[in-house]
């Protein structure tokens, strides 16, 4: 890699870790996930490298009223009693970022699937799942403990599923109806 390359790897690696700590003091936590404003609902995919973050953004591009938040790093944070997604400034593969901030309404956990389905699963197996892919403070016993009891809250609160689904535009009109229930 050419040195450029190597310092803007380095500037977005300490970006993050800035936004971690500065989250993890009382405000919310990052997420390795994709956020979506789908006609100001807020919609979170959290999701592994591969589940299919990116690709489920370039499907929801194409649909009037969506704003990709991020499909790769985004914030949850907690204010006034109300879960809020926001959008960070590093994009994945999808190239897309959103400075917005809309309501949280429900939470997916990716997965490839032969339908587009959701799946319930018992809360501890969500935890898990969700426990993977935030971005957590290490370094700071009392923030660690902010942001795992923010995931914990936040999987109590807002309605949450794992999502089966199939890279075809027919995902999103699923998920609006399952957004509007």
């Amino acid at each position: 890699r050419p040195p450029e390359a190597e310092f803007d790897r380095g500037l977005r690696q300490f970006g993050e870790l800035l936004l971690v700590n500065l989250l993890s003091q009382g405000r919310g936590t990052l997420v390795h996930a994709l956020g979506v404003s789908d006609q100001g609902v807020g919609l979170l995919f959290i999701g592994r490298s591969g589940a299919g973050k990116t690709t489920l953004a370039n499907l929801y591009k194409s649909h009037a009223g969506v704003s990709i938040l991020g499909d790769e790093r985004v914030a949850v944070t907690k204010e006034g009693g109300q879960f809020w997604l926001s959008g960070t400034p590093w994009p994945g593969g999808g190239y897309a970022v959103s400075a917005d901030t809309v309501p949280l309404r429900k939470v997916f956990f990716l997965e490839h699937g032969t339908q587009n389905v959701l799946i319930s699963d018992r809360l501890i197996n969500l935890h898990g799942l969700c426990f993977q892919q935030l971005l957590l403070p290490f370094w700071n016993g009392e923030a660690l403990a902010f942001a795992l009891r923010l995931g914990e809250e936040l999987l109590s609160t807002i309605p949450t599923a794992r999502l089966a689904f199939v890279n075809d535009s027919r995902v999103i009109e699923f998920l609006r109806k399952e957004a509007q229930e």
